[in-house]
């Protein structure tokens, strides 16, 4: 399953991913991993555990509070990522917005 994810400010340590189905198997401790869907993050990056949940029922989405793995205040090397297929991908997301 997949959603995206935000930081709403407060915790530099945490952040949110937001818009999970209700239908995915959720477990505090969950380890979440990047599936290379985005424009911006490879496939396969270690981003962290999830520390809660809540569900909103009227929509029937999950929010998730991450706890990073990487302390985002003590970082000394962070490399640029430059994705070479990042227009090709939005210009098929557009063609197809039902595309995943």
């Amino acid at each position: 399953h997949f959603g995206f994810l935000n930081w709403q400010g407060g915790d530099p340590n945490k952040v949110q991913l937001m818009d999970v189905p209700r239908l995915a198997p959720i477990l505090v401790g969950d380890t979440i991993v990047t599936d290379g869907k985005s424009t911006i993050f490879p496939r396969g990056l270690m981003v962290g555990t999830i520390a809660d949940y809540r569900l909103d029922e009227a929509d029937d989405y999950y929010t998730l509070e991450i706890k990073l793995f990487n302390d985002m205040t003590n970082l000394n090397h962070v490399y640029v990522i430059e994705n070479r297929h990042s227009q090709e991908i939005l210009q098929l997301e557009n063609e197809d917005p039902d595309a995943e």
